[in-house]
């Protein structure tokens, strides 16, 4: 569905950011403000490199329109040439993927056959990134050849400089990128764990020329999922070890209170740790509302949403259920038909092309707000926004500051809006606002020695590779009893004479969901096309027959589940 922004001619267009919270506070319906923080603005650091960059990257930076570095991405960028691996730690849209798209582009220009692989928690990050590495390099790599191919208008994909590689690339575009392996490959842990680990042997050329791995957003690899990430990173390092290849690190994190460790034990590798952040904040300041028990917090949070778009400010609303936005769209849309097309839904369970054309309307500026689960949270280029609305605590003091931090860019004012829900937390934090306001960010936890992950990644990593008594990972004298359960299970063998450890099946990855999400069931219309997806979590709770299914406003009747 393509939308067009309407002309609005009520919008406050001279509006400030302190004439709203005046305006919100002066309203009878909005009484319940229980605090206002503010968080004053500060200027950017900059810095030169201590090398310098190549004169063509300067030149580049310079048309468009960079002139100089941050602080923290010179100090990076420093880091990377001297050999480090290193995470950056600092706020969002700081230009964190100049720090690590600079050392490999560079390293291209001096060396074509470097490659580096990029890894992203999400796919929408992939196609971000993808958009922004092209935008950099410009036409640095375009060939007398390319230009030919593009005038004759072949059609047959060559695989450029990037490349991304995930679910949705084509059959024939993998095969294409995996012979032809471009500069870079952008890709998520899921297929790293499925197609590149477990069928190695057809990726030997790129990663035997492999010289950074970039992982992006590390924050989000915590719990299970980290847990299972942490394995199947360190069953590459073991493959990249047998192609002797061993390529640096560069890590990128939101702030958590151990960005350092989290790398280290994700990869097994130490690191050098960029914290203080050069790029400019604009002030931000923070209202919390606490409806009383008689008034729903999610009308409030509706009003809220709608005041902040009429008054011109471009607002991202972010709700703990997909059920709740799509319920707010669905208010939004039918109580304020005037914004109705210069509004949308986002969350996870929409088709790849209806995530990515949001994505861009958001970007381009054909929407000024989006209700979205925290499918948005981490750093897609949604492009400035203004104001960010929190329908309920999120539940963690690092999430607030990553959903706060979509809003502001480019050193404008921004403003933060908490509404609470009846939840225990939300009504801590309410009555102890400062104590939000003093509270550190919290660590991120992983355990690779949890028993059942660790057995389902010895039984791929010896599948990849076979696992013998001083593997460069996994030490098959400590974990003898494990692999003897695996054994005993009928999963692995053990030649005694060579202590080596062999698997009983071959490519046991298919089995083993990195995310313990299981199945992933589409959403079809009756007589008509997939409008989504669903996983095995939500099947049966959500699209059970007779369930009303809610999809961009719509409803629909589940009519049939086939399991």
């Amino acid at each position: 569905m393509q939308l067009q922004r309407r002309p609005v001619e009520w919008y406050i267009m001279s509006m400030t950011i302190d004439d709203f919270i005046a305006l919100l506070s002066a309203r009878k319906e909005f009484s319940y403000i229980v605090h206002n923080e503010q968080i004053e603005a500060s200027d950017a650091l900059y810095r030169e490199t201590e090398q310098g960059l190549d004169t063509r990257i300067t030149e580049r930076l310079n048309s468009l329109g960079i002139d100089s570095l941050y602080s923290h991405q010179a100090e990076g960028i420093d880091l990377v040439k001297a050999g480090h691996n290193i995470v950056v730690m600092t706020p969002t849209s700081s230009g964190k993927s100049l720090i690590y798209n600079i050392p490999v582009i560079e390293s291209v220009l001096t060396d074509p056959e470097s490659r580096a692989l990029y890894i992203f928690p999400l796919k929408g990050l992939e196609q971000n990134q993808l958009r922004a590495i092209k935008t950099l390099i410009g036409d640095l790599f375009i060939t007398e050849t390319d230009r030919k191919n593009k005038a004759n208008r072949r059609t047959a994909f060559t695989p450029g400089f990037a490349e991304v590689y995930d679910g949705d690339t084509t059959s024939y575009k993998k095969k294409r990128i995996r012979e032809r392996p471009p500069s870079v490959i952008l890709t998520n842990p899921d297929i790293l764990h499925y197609s590149i680990n477990a069928y190695h042997e057809k990726w030997e050329l790129f990663l035997r020329n492999l010289k950074y791995v970039v992982i992006d957003e590390i924050h989000t690899y915590r719990g299970v999922f980290g847990s299972h990430v942490a394995h199947v990173l360190r069953r590459l390092l073991r493959i990249l070890a047998n192609y002797n290849s061993r390529p640096q690190f560069i890590t990128c994190s939101a702030t958590i209170a151990n960005a350092g460790d989290l790398a280290r034990d994700l990869t097994g590798k130490e690191f050098e740790v960029v914290t203080k952040s050069g790029a400019p904040n604009g002030r931000k300041n923070f209202l919390f509302l606490n409806p009383p028990k008689e008034k729903s917090p999610y009308t409030v949070a509706n009003r809220l949403f709608v005041e902040s778009v009429k008054a011109g400010f471009r607002t991202i609303a972010f709700t703990k259920a997909r059920k709740i936005t799509e319920l707010m769209y669905k208010w939004v849309k039918e109580s304020e038909p005037a914004i109705a097309d210069t509004i949308a839904s986002y969350r996870a369970g929409f088709l790849p092309k209806e995530r990515r054309e949001i994505e861009q309307q958001l970007f381009s500026g054909k929407l000024n707000g989006v209700i979205s689960t925290s499918a948005l949270e981490l750093g897609v280029d949604i492009g400035g926004l203004d104001v960010c609305l929190l329908v309920g605590y999120p539940g963690s003091v690092t999430s607030v500051w990553q959903r706060s931090g979509r809003v502001g860019r480019s050193g404008r004012d921004s403003l933060i809006l908490l509404v609470a829900l009846a939840d225990g937390l939300d009504q801590y934090f309410m009555k102890n606002p400062l104590d939000f306001f003093g509270r550190s960010v919290e660590k991120a936890v992983i355990d690779r020695n949890n028993l059942p992950i660790l057995k389902s990644h010895l039984r791929c990593a010896a599948s990849e590779l076979r696992l013998h008594t001083g593997d460069a990972v996994y030490d098959t004298h400590r974990l003898a009893p494990v692999l003897q359960e695996l054994e005993a299970e009928g999963f692995v063998r053990h030649w005694k004479k060579g202590d080596v450890w062999y698997p009983r099946t071959r490519f046991p990855h298919r089995d083993i969901s990195i995310r313990q999400t299981g199945t992933t069931y589409s959403i079809r219309l009756e007589k008509g096309p997939v409008i989504g997806t669903t996983n095995s979590g939500r099947v049966l709770r959500e699209t059970h027959p007779g369930a009303i299914y809610l999809h961009r406003s719509q409803q629909f009747r589940v009519i049939k589940l086939d399991m």
